[in-house]
């Protein structure tokens, strides 16, 4: 007996598992209530001088601007707005991991505390082109 598997099928088997991933492996993460008091001791710890707020656009498959650039110690607020899909905005460096509804804003805040490049990227499977919506923030 032979058994036939449709694309379809197949198609909906991988987007159960990429789903079924993206919540195993944000279960590993703070709640949202524990990345706020994270952030906020590290913001009264480092004092920020300077708050910097910045519109991001994240739509298939690119975050805009991309590289952000921000000074050491600067309070970054980002104002995110996904333009198509819903999206995840992820930088784990500064702990965090948002989702991204479309035509909304999502506001995420942190203190650049640290320095270097750092990388963030989609968190929420979004089509073929996922894998490469990456951008990074770089802290001078």
């Amino acid at each position: 007996m032979k058994v036939k598997i449709s694309k379809s099928t197949i198609a909906l088997v991988v987007v159960i598992i990429a789903i079924g991933w993206f919540f195993v492996s944000s279960s590993d993460k703070k709640s949202p209530n524990q990345n706020n008091q994270a952030q906020n001791q590290t913001s009264l710890t480092t004092n920020p001088q300077n708050t910097v707020t910045i519109d991001v656009i994240a739509n298939q498959f690119s975050f805009n601007p991309n590289p952000i650039r921000v000074k050491y110690g600067d309070r970054v607020v980002l104002n995110i707005t996904s333009q198509d899909v819903t999206h995840g905005f992820a930088l784990p460096d500064f702990g965090i991991n948002a989702i991204l509804n479309p035509g909304e804003t999502t506001t995420v805040e942190f203190v650049a505390n640290k320095r270097g490049r750092f990388g963030f990227y989609c968190s929420v499977p979004c089509g073929v082109g996922h894998v490469g919506m990456r951008g990074n923030i770089i802290v001078e």
